[in-house]
């Protein structure tokens, strides 16, 4: 027998149906749960910066933005030291 050939069993048609909307609601649940948790990831990355500005002053350069190691830990990359 060929594939094209074989029976499938009764309810078949619903039953996978049902497996993928499932599988699709899960996909969706986590997308939602991990965006939430970036947002408040990012909230508090934010306050942070904030509180140390307000500490330290406006323009004192908490964080610089010129610099890569603003960005490089993001991407998992050890401590760089910038040149001068």
């Amino acid at each position: 027998m060929t594939p094209a050939n074989v029976e499938l069993p009764g309810g078949y048609a619903e039953l996978l149906a049902d497996l993928k909307a499932t599988v699709q609601a899960a996909r969706w649940q986590a997308q939602r749960v991990v965006n939430t948790e970036l947002l408040r990831l990012y909230w508090r990355l934010g306050h942070t910066v904030l509180q140390r500005q307000q500490a330290e002053g406006w323009g004192t350069r908490v964080i610089d933005p010129h610099s890569p190691t603003a960005c490089w830990p993001h991407l998992g990359v050890g401590a760089v030291v910038a040149r001068g």
